[in-house]
């Protein structure tokens, strides 16, 4: 899903070589080498890598206000964990470690280094050092905890707190719950808007895991929802959109599953997070693929007042609830669907 943004981008802002601007031609480069078939294979050469590393510091040190720049960080991290995971040796991982970590050191070191510069720059290292953990469970939570707060310190209204926080505090779940969601609940106080929002979402996730979760609407076409009368039936919130390649790719399973199973108690509500001016082509989508489960329309995108509500940042999100409504796994995609769903109605 990440190319596809970063194809996406560059597709919509392409300009004939002699009128791109010097940041602009510098994003189309390292967009170019992260779209090499080898990158994405997760089999890149040291050199590329090297490449990679080398324009995006750059990059994000010359224009860190770019709307880009954050992204690149991200993609950064991304894809040199891929070639880590790729069939690297442990002696090539560590080298690869240590090259990262001395390469963002050096850039957090540079010379009149702006405020904006600093901030996108550590944000692509603690990002990276997150994916390491993640991975390879190299380094510590400590550590990391310590960088972002640090960060906090420096850049406390940064809109990229609520990305780093929210991978932080998946780290930190699947080591002590308890403690992730202490955690949440002191980020309702820090003041920056997004991580208080996130936050809220996430605690919302985590107490319809304890206790039913309430949700009511007037669906696109007309038709009232409301969870609490499918009490007793095992269902499917499934958080997608039309734009969403991997959304679309999840459809015809869940078509499926939902023909076979719904008479014996599996129901179906989408969430669609299409943009706004978008109703009729999700009615008509929806139409062509025969979907025949309500969905929820407000137009407003990642805003979406569900999504939001829940703390859903990344599509394809889909619960799925047991019988007293409460959520059993966020993750019900591909073959997990059906094995839940049977396992819940005891087939």
């Amino acid at each position: 899903m990440l190319t596809a943004q970063v194809s996406a981008a560059d597709s919509a802002a392409a300009k004939p070589p002699d009128s791109q601007t010097p940041a602009e031609a510098a994003r189309v480069s390292i967009s170019a080498l992260l779209n090499l078939s080898e990158v994405n294979a997760g089999k890149a050469s040291p050199e590329t890598l090297l490449r990679i590393t080398t324009q995006v510091l750059d990059f994000l040190q010359k224009y860190p206000d770019h709307p880009r720049a954050n992204g690149l960080g991200l993609y950064l991290s991304y894809y040199v964990e891929l070639q880590l995971r790729g069939g690297a040796t442990a002696a090539d991982r560590a080298a690869w470690r240590q090259h990262l970590a001395a390469a963002f050191n050096e850039a957090l070191a540079a010379p009149a280094l702006s405020p904006a510069a600093w901030a996108a720059v550590s944000f692509a290292k603690i990002n990276a050092d997150l994916g390491f953990w993640e991975h390879e469970k190299i380094g510590d939570l400590s550590t990391i905890r310590a960088e972002i707060e640090v960060f906090w310190q420096k850049a406390p209204t940064a809109r990229m707190m609520a990305s780093l926080e929210r991978r932080y505090l998946a780290a930190l779940q699947s080591v002590d719950s308890a403690k992730a969601v202490a955690h949440l609940r002191n980020l309702l106080t820090t003041g920056n808007a997004d991580v208080m929002t996130m936050a809220q979402g996430l605690l919302a996730l985590n107490e319809a895991k304890e206790k039913p979760m309430e949700l009511k609407f007037t669906a696109v076409d007309g038709r009232i929802v409301d969870l609490a009368t499918l009490r007793g039936k095992v269902v499917l919130v499934d958080f997608w959109a039309t734009w969403c390649g991997p959304c679309i790719a999840e459809l015809p399973n869940l078509k499926d599953v939902y023909a076979r199973y719904h008479d014996r108690g599996f129901e179906v509500v989408g969430v669609a997070l299409d943009k706004e001016g978008d109703r009729q082509k999700l009615l008509d989508f929806v139409h062509k693929e025969q979907m025949a489960w309500p969905q929820y329309y407000d137009g407003k995108w990642w805003k979406t007042a569900i999504a939001v509500q829940f703390g859903v940042s990344s599509i394809p999100a889909m619960f799925l609830l047991d019988q007293s409504g409460r959520i059993v796994t966020t993750n019900a995609r591909g073959e997990k669907l059906e094995a839940e769903v049977k396992r819940l109605l005891k087939l």
